[in-house]
Order: structure tokens, then sequence, then C-alpha cells
């Protein structure tokens, strides 16, 4: 009789570990996703800021008469920006 009581509770125990560890393992997994997310937002912005930083520049290099490659580099970036803005 003792022996079973103590088989069940075991059984018991047990079962809520695996339950607790399944949901501090999703909660894990869920913060990790959040924090991406954060991190994918704070690289677009970066990424947003450089890309404005070199249109201005290539705009003032070709205000200067630098004419070679600088209008094909700024079409390029144009093109490429509109692109992905309608993606």
């Amino acid at each position: 009789m003792i022996v079973q009581i103590i088989i069940t509770m075991a059984s018991v125990v047990t079962s809520l570990g695996a339950i607790f560890t399944i949901i501090l393992k999703a909660h894990s997994w869920f913060e990790n996703q959040n924090n991406q997310d954060k991190e994918i937002r704070m690289i677009k912005e970066e990424q947003r800021v450089i890309c404005s930083g070199v249109m201005a520049c290539l705009d003032g290099l070709e205000q200067l008469g630098c004419n070679h490659t600088v209008p094909r580099a700024k079409e390029d970036i144009e093109k490429h920006l509109n692109r992905v803005a309608h993606q």
C-alpha cells in the first residue's frame, strides 16, 4: 500500500517536472524570438541610416561634378531601395 502511494507520488512529481521543463523551454524560445526581432529592427534601422548617408554622399559628389560612376551607383541604390520597399 505505502509502496503504491510512493510510486504514484513519484509519478506525479516526475510529470510535473516534465511539464514545468516544457513550459520553461517554450518561454525561453519565445524570449529568444523577441530578442531576435529587436535585433533585426535595430539592424534595419542602422542600414536605413547608412543608405541615407551614402545617398547624401553620392548626391554631393554628383553636385561637385564627379559624374563617372557616381550617377550609376546612385541609380543602383535607388532601384534597390525602391524594389525592397515594394516587397
